[in-house]
């Protein structure tokens, strides 16, 4: 088989971590996206949570996931957390067939979990509006808060 022996941000844990409350609010710049994390093992531990995205109909074909963000989180045996990423729309942009780097408008799935083969949250919004030309130096990395 062609399949990896590891998915992407596969990793061992000595914990069980669950995820719950998706929730999507897409704005004029950024789309906020929120879950829970919780640590439902009797050891402490870390959880790496991987954002993924998916452009469901594109120009151009576009990958099947997309890591836009992550964050390590530690939790104690029995805690749990909040983790609010705030995507940045210049993240959905790539180079169309023109080589223009664009945002274009359409249907979006957001996928959270623990690997690229682990997603336990899915979600999804539609970005209104026309095609976005960027340049490259207008990235905007994900930005991620923990807490509560």
């Amino acid at each position: 088989p062609t399949t990896p022996l590891y998915a992407f941000g596969h990793g061992l844990s000595y914990t069980q971590f669950t995820y719950a409350d998706l929730s999507i609010a897409p704005g004029a710049s950024a789309i906020d996206i929120a879950c829970r994390v919780s640590n439902a093992g009797t050891r402490d531990g870390e959880e790496v949570v991987q954002l993924y995205v998916r452009d469901v109909v594109a120009s151009v074909t576009r990958p099947v996931k997309q890591l836009v963000g992550f964050a390590r989180v530690p939790l104690a045996a029995g805690a749990s957390t909040r983790l609010r990423f705030t995507l940045d729309l210049s993240q959905l942009a790539f180079f169309d067939a023109d080589m223009r780097f664009v945002v274009e408008p359409g249907e979006f799935e957001v996928m959270i979990g623990a690997s690229s083969a682990d997603l336990r949250l899915r979600g999804g919004f539609v970005l209104a509006g026309r095609v976005r030309e960027l340049r490259t130096a207008d990235l905007v990395p994900t930005d991620v808060e923990c807490g509560a």
